[in-house]
């Protein structure tokens, strides 16, 4: 898997708590 990959879905985690908070 590439690790931009995980980094991406990391980072839309991030963004989808952060607005949810």
């Amino acid at each position: 898997m590439p690790l931009h990959g995980t980094t991406s879905a990391a980072a839309r985690i991030s963004r989808s708590l952060a607005m949810a908070c």
